[in-house]
């Protein structure tokens, strides 16, 4: 039953960090995306069940999602051996999504902080059973390029140094990838006065 439990999270999981990858503008393929529980079972049992997929506007960006099944914690040395396996395997990847059982260690946070991991984002399964962004009072988030943030900040006469802060361990600002410096655009909607904008920049 327990082993049952399981199986139907990490369906569950995987569903979401594919929905995931798509707002991130990065191409799933048909086959991963129309799984069904029996081919993902079968996939489970064989360890497989990672996710590559390629950026739809850069085709040489890509992204890579592992699942650390294994219930024990993810340690310094478990990031290592696993950032070397996917260089290795991966030698052009520009993300890398690790999914782990529980809550990253401070030392695992301390790590990501080092530069050559400025492309590893680590989440715990239970922050992806569900996708945040589909709760009905959870506002649409946009991210903005460089000179959309530039126009928008000429537009209202304001510095980046004024804007509100959103830091990024916030539960959409990680779902969507933001970091630090990054500018998002927050879409609320009301009955009585319709949309209205707001800007964060990510801290």
């Amino acid at each position: 039953m327990e082993q049952l439990l399981r199986t139907k999270i990490y369906f569950r999981v995987r569903k979401t960090s594919i929905e995931m990858l798509e707002d991130r503008g990065f191409e799933v393929s048909e086959e991963d995306k129309n799984m069904n529980y029996e081919d993902f079972t079968n996939r489970l049992e064989e360890n497989a069940i990672q996710l590559i997929a390629v950026h739809r506007n850069n085709p040489i960006k890509m992204a890579y999602i592992t699942f650390i099944l294994d219930a024990k914690s993810f340690s310094k040395k478990d990031l290592v051996a696993l950032k070397a396996l996917i260089d290795d395997k991966y030698p052009t990847n520009e993300m890398a999504v690790i999914i782990i059982q529980d809550k990253q260690t401070p030392q695992i946070t301390k790590e990501l902080l080092n530069d050559e991991y400025k492309l590893y984002e680590i989440f715990s399964m239970k922050n992806l059973m569900f996708n945040i962004t589909h709760h009905e009072i959870v506002p649409k988030h946009i991210l903005l390029n460089q000179e959309e943030a530039d126009q928008m900040l000429k537009q209202y006469q304001s510095t980046r140094a004024q804007l509100p802060k959103l830091l990024t361990t916030d539960p959409v600002a990680k779902y969507y990838g933001m970091k630090a410096g990054d500018v998002c655009k927050i879409i609320r909607q009301s009955p009585m006065t319709g949309e209205s904008y707001y800007y964060r920049i990510l801290k």
